[in-house]
């Protein structure tokens, strides 16, 4: 893939396409190290977790999006803001979701293992 100089742009848009998270770029000293995030919120886990319909929607656009906003949430699913901080606060106490940032610039990401 490097050859055509397309190589990471590529790893990038292939995990996008199948709602993975992006890949992680890092320098370890002479090493580059590329790491490949698997998608662990499978059906089944999310089953496990009990996980509703409006949940599910939200971990599916967060994967494809890389983030979601609790305006985003309310806007996708059509709830109210309060049902919204519920259901999105229940993702962050189950793991599924990592709270960044604060207030107004406040998003949601889903996190890359459990």
């Amino acid at each position: 893939m490097e050859k055509a100089g397309t190589g990471t742009t590529d790893m990038i848009a292939y995990c996008r396409a199948v709602a993975l998270p992006e890949p992680t770029f890092e320098q370890h000293g002479p090493h580059f190290v590329t790491t490949v995030w698997r998608n662990w919120l499978t059906a089944a886990v999310m089953d496990e977790l009990g996980l509703n319909d409006r949940q599910r929607a939200a971990v599916k656009y967060a994967k494809t999006q890389g983030r979601i906003t609790n305006s985003e949430y309310q806007h996708l699913v059509n709830v109210s803001r309060k049902t919204a901080m519920r259901d999105l606060g229940h993702l962050v106490d189950q793991g599924v979701f990592a709270l960044i940032g604060f207030k107004r610039g406040a998003h949601y990401a889903v996190t890359t293992k459990k």
